[in-house]
């Protein structure tokens, strides 16, 4: 679900995600620094900033397996 989120900020030219996590949620550390995100630590939070880069034909096709799985995935449900 991260990687697709990503994917739509990137091909819609987002430049800037913020997100916000506990300290104990090591899963959400480890996505945003695979990202290379900006990660800020407060007292029992984290906050990461992140800066997708341009569109990519990969990206773009990324999104579209993405939501074309998610309309099959409910169409056969």
């Amino acid at each position: 679900m991260f990687e697709r989120m990503f994917a739509m900020a990137q091909n819609r030219g987002v430049r800037t995600i913020q997100m916000m996590c506990l300290k104990e949620n090591s899963r959400m550390r480890h996505l945003a620094a695979k990202h290379h995100a900006l990660l800020r630590n407060d007292q029992d939070a984290n906050d990461a900033v992140l800066h997708p880069y341009w569109p990519t034909p990969a990206s773009v096709l990324e999104e579209i397996v993405g939501e074309t799985r998610g309309y099959t995935h409910r169409l056969f449900e």
